[in-house]
């Protein structure tokens, strides 16, 4: 799941650029979630809606939007940061910096913060998202005319079903047992012990570490046989 991709395609509107309505407001009182707003009286489909995702990365702030309908994957986030210390912004980070509390937020007009979106949203027309102003939204957004994007990348997690990239067959799900894994530690602990090397050139550096383990206590459910 921290790697799977699909050949999903995005539900964009087909709408010609040249002919694209203006983003407009319009009110949303009470509305606090994605799923609220595909209720009849507003009708929006979640995949239609643009979900932003408020963080808090070591010192910075940044915007991540993804799809209504979709799900951020936090192991493909810390690969696209370069780094786990992250953590959901806090309401009052929040207000102090868009105005409006997080079920309001939108990218629209926002360009003192680094905004990542997800590859599905790429081209998008006729979106909608938060107006930045509680109970207000905005519509008819085009992503590359509306939104300031820094950088697109692989945020979502995948579902089952999605076509597969290479093949075009439905993707599938399967539980299974996690025996070995690898942790790339990087200089972090080097720098700690004071665990220095001699490069090429003869200058001290960290050592670049890390290590791995192999569970060998994770059998299958209801299998007791010992392993070696």
């Amino acid at each position: 799941m921290d790697k799977a991709v699909s050949a999903l395609k995005p539900p964009h509107c087909p709408v010609d650029a040249a002919t694209l309505p203006a983003i407009e407001r319009f009110p949303t009182p009470g509305v606090r979630t994605i799923e609220e707003l595909t209720k009849p009286l507003w009708n929006v489909p979640a995949q239609r809606q643009i979900k932003l995702l408020f963080y808090r990365v070591t010192s910075r702030l940044v915007l991540l939007l993804l799809t209504g309908a979709d799900r951020l994957n936090e192991a493909k986030l810390a690969g696209v940061l370069g780094t786990a210390e992250y953590r959901p912004a806090e309401a009052k980070e929040i207000r102090e910096t868009l105005g409006a509390d997080p079920c309001s937020l939108g990218g629209v007009g926002v360009d003192q913060l680094e905004i990542i979106a997800d590859h599905l949203l790429k081209n998008g027309q006729g979106l909608t998202t938060g107006a930045n102003e509680n109970d207000w939204h905005v519509q008819n957004v085009c992503i590359e005319r509306d939104i300031k994007v820094t950088r697109w990348e692989d945020l979502r997690t995948v579902g089952a079903g999605e076509p597969c990239p290479v093949t075009g067959a439905p993707l599938e799900m399967r539980p299974v047992i996690e025996v070995g894994h690898i942790f790339k530690l990087g200089t972090k602990y080097s720098e700690s012990l004071n665990a220095f090397i001699l490069n090429g050139q003869g200058q001290q550096q960290p050592a670049i570490m890390g290590c791995y383990g192999i569970g060998v206590t994770r059998n299958p459910p209801g299998d007791h046989r010992t392993i070696p």
